[in-house]
């Protein structure tokens, strides 16, 4: 829908949004969340039904929604969720001068957007909940969290401790190795 604020989609972008996909039903806007769920958060394959059909063969009264944006995701769904990824943290911002996000929003957002598929999460939205020195999370720290989550799996491998991480997930490691120990 390209919402411009959070919790806030406006008449104009509802309008755009639903026309562009060609939905007309909450049935159709079910259909349509639920398959970009499953695509970018669940991180399951793309649907089978119309995938390898060309752009042009696809028989859109066949579809329940005007699909080609999924499909254009499904091309490369690691791209399309580090672009929604970034998208959340410009949309959870106070306001547009703002350079981080509260601790708290940030949090719901990784569980939501990141837990499905990284375990690693649960335990530095744990960690970051326990720290009161943390107030906010900055941009640079909103998005390494995200390769952190790609390159560091669940027992730590993978982190280099001369690595460039943020200091906030260099003290996490710390943190994780002292309660594993």
């Amino acid at each position: 829908m390209d919402a411009g604020e959070m919790a806030k989609i406006t008449k104009e972008e509802w309008t755009k949004g639903t026309s562009k996909l060609q939905i007309a039903s909450i049935s159709q806007l079910a259909v349509a969340a639920s398959d970009l769920d499953k695509l970018l958060i669940q991180n399951l394959p793309p649907l089978k039904t119309s995938a390898t059909a060309s752009p042009s063969k696809r028989n859109l009264t066949d579809e329940p929604y005007d699909r080609t944006a999924y499909w254009n995701h499904a091309a490369d769904s690691k791209a399309a969720f580090k672009s929604l990824y970034s998208y959340c943290f410009t949309l959870a911002k106070s306001s547009p001068a703002s350079r981080s996000i509260e601790k708290d929003t940030a949090t719901a957002f990784w569980t939501v957007l990141l837990a499905p598929q990284y375990p690693t999460v649960t335990d530095i939205v744990e960690f970051v909940n326990e720290k009161p020195n943390y107030k906010g999370i900055n941009k640079d720290v909103w998005s390494m969290i995200l390769d952190f989550c790609h390159t560091v799996k669940p027992d730590l491998s993978g982190y280099e401790a001369d690595g460039a991480w943020p200091s906030m997930l260099d003290e996490f490691v710390q943190w994780k190795k002292e309660k594993s120990a």
